[in-house]
């Protein structure tokens, strides 16, 4: 979709003058919008205009409205595609009132909106999700999705140093036109994913503006999606700690290397070879992982996670570079424990 050279460009235009390339994605994020809007109104204006010369064309002004009339249904039918919500365990304030307790406070820290749903997935991993009610015109429904996994991963402040991170793509306090873009550009992809998928022969007006704007607009708003990462990593150093975060990123990346090397790998072999189930992973989940201290292992996962460089297949920067961002070193900090296992100087 765009190259490396392609990226650094605009990156280090980023850098130059952070004020007017945000204004510059911003026009062109409004200039998409404004293009979907135009459509729709000129198939408005058209069927506006065939009712009202009903009374001078008669017979002749029905056989337009009929065709405009349905082309504007299908038209409008395909921006208004229903996107799938997220999967999980859906769970309110008197399920779990200490997590909801630092949901609650980092919302009102951040000036973030509230949550509509808090779902609990058996991924190693948190999200922000928004999804809308009303297809391309948007009334979106927020979702905060965090992984069982993840959070037995962590400690209580480790845990609000990654939801803190995720709640700054919503703040409306901290770079509120970069997070606006952060949201459009996941926005335009889902977009034009969906309208992929619901291909129809009759909706030309808008699929060939989507196959050429929308790769455009991903590679002119990748830079500031970076950046955006850079600065969910910063609220959230200052709303716990420049080392608590050191040690969040460190523990993930290492307790992510476990989980697909070793931990998963282990109970699908079991699974292979009895026929009903005999363990719950999530179970004696934090025992494993209390107990998982072998130093040869967590060294190498360490390193592992220190040499990936930060590319162009994700947003997310590497490991190193995010460390780095924040002035830290790795840090690897089992929570069950309690102390460092592996505290290593970049």
């Amino acid at each position: 979709m765009y190259s490396q050279e392609t990226i650094a460009r605009l990156e280090q235009e980023l850098r130059e003058n952070p004020k007017a390339y945000h204004r510059k994605v911003k026009i062109l994020a409004w200039l998409g919008n404004l293009y979907i809007a135009f459509g729709v109104m000129v198939l408005v204006i058209l069927l506006i205009l065939a009712c009202l010369s009903i009374l001078v064309l008669k017979a002749f002004a029905i056989k337009i409205i009929i065709p405009v009339a349905i082309f504007l249904y299908v038209i409008v039918k395909s921006l208004w595609i229903s996107v799938e919500k997220p999967q999980g365990i859906a769970i309110q304030e008197k399920d779990a009132p200490e997590l909801f307790k630092i949901i609650n406070n980092l919302s009102l820290k951040l000036n973030s909106p509230s949550f509509h749903h808090v779902l609990i997935t058996d991924d190693f991993n948190a999200a922000v999700v928004q999804t809308p009610r009303l297809g391309i015109f948007g009334w979106y429904e927020n979702y905060l999705i965090i992984g069982l996994p993840l959070m037995q991963s962590l400690s209580v402040q480790q845990l609000t140093s990654v939801l803190a991170h995720e709640f700054g793509h919503l703040s409306k306090n901290h770079a509120k036109t970069a997070n606006w873009i952060y949201r459009q550009r996941i926005r335009w992809a889902q977009l034009y994913q969906l309208v992929e998928q619901n291909a129809s022969r009759i909706d030309i007006i808008f699929r060939p503006f989507f196959k050429k704007f929308v790769p455009y607009f991903a590679s002119f708003s990748f830079p500031v999606a970076r950046a955006n990462e850079y600065e969910a990593d910063k609220i959230s150093v200052e709303l716990t700690s420049a080392e608590t975060v050191a040690q969040t990123l460190t523990t993930v990346n290492v307790v992510g290397c476990y989980l697909s090397e070793e931990f998963w790998p282990t109970i699908f072999k079991h699974a292979e070879n009895m026929p009903k189930p005999t363990i719950s992973p999530y179970l004696g989940y934090v025992n494993q992982l209390s107990e998982f201290s072998e130093p040869h292992k967590t060294k190498k996962w360490l390193d592992q996670s220190l040499k990936l460089q930060t590319n162009l297949e994700d947003t997310h920067p590497s490991l190193m570079d995010r460390l780095e961002s924040i002035g830290q070193t790795a840090q690897l900090i089992f929570a069950e424990k309690g102390h460092t296992e592996v505290d290593q100087e970049i």
